[in-house]
């Protein structure tokens, strides 16, 4: 399907939207539960968990090795170690600006 839209972009019919459906692995929040799935649905979503079927296929196919994607996913874990880091840091927002623009009054 991403192959079909990448040829109808290049080739000038212009956007295309795809629907990818994947399940979540872990809960909405840390600690969450999920009273509100079978542990058969759970197991399910982590054998069919996108990014490592992902890693596993780009492996096979001799793209990417492993010490590849360990430095890939380092690199990526300090950066969102810095951006949770930048965030806390952050001076917290005026009181005011919690209700500015919910409704899209500009």
């Amino acid at each position: 399907a991403m192959g079909r839209a990448l040829e109808r972009g290049r080739a000038g019919f212009g956007p295309y939207a795809l629907e990818i459906r994947c399940s979540r692995i872990r809960g909405h929040y840390c600690g969450d539960p999920q009273v509100y799935r079978s542990k058969a649905e759970l197991a399910e979503a982590v054998r069919n968990d996108p990014l490592a079927r992902f890693r596993a296929r780009v492996s096979e196919a001799g793209l990417l090795q492993r010490q590849e994607f360990d430095a890939i996913e380092t690199e990526v874990l300090g950066e969102i170690e810095a951006a949770v880091a930048a965030g806390l840091a952050a001076a917290s927002p005026d009181l005011a600006a919690l209700t500015r623009d919910v409704y899209v009054r500009y």
